[in-house]
């Protein structure tokens, strides 16, 4: 992985499934992220969101963050939506307001490998830059680039102040 690029976002409005968990609870192997996933992809929920933006692009959403890295955060995996005021039965919108963000790229490979390692890789960048993490919304970006599970690369958003 190389430094981050720095981005400014614009508004997005995300229509999607959500849960609440912590860092602790996903490094233990019991954690919630893997079975949002499992249920987003098994019942094909990207098929259900409307107006989508842009199709082959799927956001997860790091938000509502209680104590930084070691709190309770909320998650969400949708899509970016045109429009989002029709939201379907069991899923949840999100506004998410412009902001600048430091962009990481991970690695390419199996998108169960690459993404744990990116965010270690970000923590530890993190840590030893002057750069500070705003905790407000964070974001990883699958598109066509991970369609392919074996070979993916994703881009991690942080915001930062």
């Amino acid at each position: 992985m190389i430094n981050p690029r720095i981005v400014t976002s614009s508004e997005m409005n995300i229509i999607g499934i959500a849960t609440r968990t912590t860092n602790q609870r996903e490094a233990n192997g019991n954690g919630e992220i893997p079975k949002l996933w499992e249920r987003f992809i098994t019942e094909q929920l990207e098929k259900d969101i409307p107006n989508k933006h842009l199709k082959n692009q799927i956001l997860s959403v790091y938000a509502d963050y209680e104590n930084g890295v070691q709190g309770i955060y909320s998650y969400m995996i949708g899509s970016q939506v045109n429009d989002s005021s029709n939201v379907p039965d069991g899923m949840v919108t999100r506004r998410i307001p412009g902001g600048t963000y430091a962009v990481f790229t991970s690695n390419k490979g199996h998108i169960s490998k690459v993404v744990p390692e990116a965010w270690a890789f970000i923590w530890n960048w993190f840590q030893e830059s002057d750069t500070e993490r705003a905790f407000t919304y964070d974001f990883e970006l699958y598109d066509e680039r991970s369609l392919e599970r074996d070979n993916a690369e994703v881009d991690i958003y942080i915001a930062i102040k």
